[in-house]
């Protein structure tokens, strides 16, 4: 029988149980690697004797790990059954990094081991290419023509035997460069103060007061001079 010592949080009785009569050992429940590497399972025997005489052994269990996940692609992220679109500006050299996919594997050891394929679906080559450990796309001719759509596959595989995959549809456009940057250099050219006019319109303004208060100061001034009789008429018209 198997001796419960709640080592695993859980009783080891609810993940492995043992035929009394001939000592073969099954397991209860689906064990996996990456949550329970090791177990260690107390077994009793006892004989049919009175008094029953008995002994104990501590089995070491290792679980070896199997690839029981299949990547998961998380960039870009898209649903299930839908394709990414992806736009990119003309023109473009070889090796110009369109895009990058990224995916990871919940398996451990060389099973988490991942490559990246491009999947050809026709006999056109499409003028792109899958980094194989990285998953960047890359341009591999020059690129000219603008509004060009490519249909590319990209295959992730892990290194498990037998090995399990994801896939993922990109659509890639080809834009004109001069037609992105064109609204952009518009928003960099210096615009025109608002409030230019109203900065004249107060110029003018304060010009005409500071004339107006000059004159009248001058006929205030003139006035006096003239009651005085020092100041001659026509040298106090000419100043004003």
């Amino acid at each position: 029988s198997i001796v419960d010592n709640g080592s695993h949080g859980l009783p080891i009785s609810t993940y492995f149980h043992i035929n009394q009569e001939n000592g073969s050992l099954y397991t209860s429940r689906v064990l996996d690697y990456e949550q329970e590497k090791v177990f260690q399972v107390p077994v009793e025997v006892k004989d049919a004797g009175s008094p029953p005489l008995s002994s104990t052994a501590t089995l070491h269990l290792f679980i070896v790990d199997q690839n029981d996940n299949a990547p998961t692609i998380v960039h870009p992220e898209v649903p299930k059954g839908s394709a990414f679109h992806h736009a990119f500006p003309l023109p473009v050299e070889p090796g110009y990094l369109v895009t990058k996919v990224v995916a990871v594997d919940a398996d451990s050891g060389h099973n988490a081991w991942l490559s990246y394929h491009l999947l050809q679906e026709s006999s056109d080559v499409p003028p792109f290419k899958v980094e194989r450990h990285s998953g960047e796309i890359r341009v591999t001719r020059a690129l000219r023509e603008p509004g060009v759509s490519h249909r590319v596959v990209i295959e992730v595989r892990d290194n498990g035997v037998p090995s399990l995959s994801a896939s993922l549809v990109l659509l890639l456009s080809s834009e004109n460069r001069a037609v992105q940057d064109f609204p952009k250099s518009l928003d960099r050219l210096p615009k025109s103060p608002s409030r230019a006019p109203n900065l004249t319109l107060y110029l003018i303004i304060s010009l005409v007061a500071i004339s107006l208060v000059s004159c009248v100061m001058l006929a205030v001034v003139g006035a006096r001079c003239f009651r005085s009789g020092l100041c001659v008429p026509g040298w106090f018209l000419s100043r004003c």
